[in-house]
């Protein structure tokens, strides 16, 4: 019976602890003027121009996939594929390592030759955040990259 206490409490943790709240964060990020990212391309055929790595559980992840769910609207020749992380680790893994970017934290979006992490329900200037390798996902700049493919 202890035993899957702890189960359950890991579990909770691990998906919890993975969401990545931007807005508390924000301030104190360097505005980038160039990308850092090395750019990864998918197979050819795929039709994807959005790869959208998340958790059924994770907040932030359920705001951003309303947003991007959103903006598909808006831009009928953009598609987005939703993948959840934990069930698909060795695609997650290989994005983020052709991005030259960490496997930590979700909700995570790839975009042309960004790389997003978090979502932020404000907008701002496009900022690189050097702990994830990654761009800040907010809903202005994550539009940017939509239109720039």
């Amino acid at each position: 019976m202890r035993s899957s206490y702890f189960f359950v409490f890991l579990v909770s943790v691990v998906f919890f602890c993975g969401c990545v709240d931007l807005d508390a964060h924000l301030t104190g990020i360097p505005v980038v003027e160039q990308n850092q990212t090395t750019g990864w391309q998918p197979e050819p055929g795929n039709g994807s121009n959005v790869y959208f790595f998340y958790s059924p559980s994770c907040p932030y992840c359920i705001k951003e996939k309303a947003f991007l769910e959103e903006l598909e609207g808006r831009y009928p020749d953009v598609r987005i594929d939703y993948i959840i992380a934990s069930e698909n680790w060795d695609l997650f893994a290989e994005v983020c390592e052709c991005y030259n970017t960490t496997t930590s934290g979700v909700p995570r979006t790839f975009i042309g030759d960004k790389a997003f992490i978090g979502f932020s329900s404000q907008d701002c200037d496009l900022r690189f955040n050097e702990a994830y390798r990654a761009y800040i996902g907010c809903p202005n700049q994550i539009e940017n990259a939509v239109n720039e493919i």
